[in-house]
């Protein structure tokens, strides 16, 4: 909570400018004024750290959102139907799998790199987008695993005999039962995601 009002409203935190950077101040060690000191170039860092908990949060949630919908989606559609369309879709996974998740980052961010003139929130969405598009792997593949487990139940059995079709049953019986591990599995990306971001910035 703490964290989420700090990137909400830094201004309740500090009043000091994270860009207002002094090299007569330089190093200075942290003293009532600056809580964490200077660094090399003269910047308040607890200033720095508190208006930096923005993008680390807004680029952990959007990156963890845009994976869950995108992993779910596609491990659904794979572990339900099967067949080629389940051959097919775990190919494209472990194509994707294969790629680290930092370095393709850091390919894919330099290759469509950001200028002064790119704004705030366009920056942190490209570094979002980035960490989706490498980071739904993992999240299909549980998501697929569990779906063939939940598709197998009786329940479904029982959706399938009453005439249910398919958009109903994977959305009625399959995908609530199949969200517990993705849940879990959501929480600790969003870990990752953050400390990616830091990696990458």
């Amino acid at each position: 909570v703490v964290l989420l009002v700090m990137a909400v409203a830094p201004g309740l935190f500090t009043n000091t400018d994270p860009r207002a950077c002094d090299l007569n101040l330089s190093r200075q060690s942290p003293s009532s004024e600056a809580w964490f000191g200077y660094d090399i170039q003269g910047c308040d860092v607890y200033a720095r750290t508190i208006y930096g908990a923005q993008a680390s949060i807004v680029v952990g949630f959007a990156s963890t959102l845009f994976v869950v919908i995108l992993g779910v989606l596609i491990g659904m559609f794979a572990g339900f139907y099967g067949g080629v369309t389940d051959s097919i879709l775990s190919r494209l996974t472990d194509i994707f799998f294969g790629i680290p998740l930092v370095l393709g980052g850091i390919l894919l961010l330099a290759s469509f790199p950001s200028g002064p003139e790119t704004p705030k929130w366009g920056t942190m969405g490209k570094v979002s987008v980035v960490l989706a598009i490498l980071g739904w792997t993992s999240l299909t593949r549980i998501t697929r695993s569990t779906v063939i487990q939940v598709k197998q139940a009786d329940y479904v059995n029982a959706a399938r005999a009453l005439g249910g079709d398919a958009k109903r049953i994977l959305r009625l019986h399959v995908l609530p039962n199949a969200l517990a591990p993705v849940i879990v599995y959501a929480t600790i990306v969003l870990g990752i995601f953050i400390s990616t971001e830091a990696t990458l910035s």
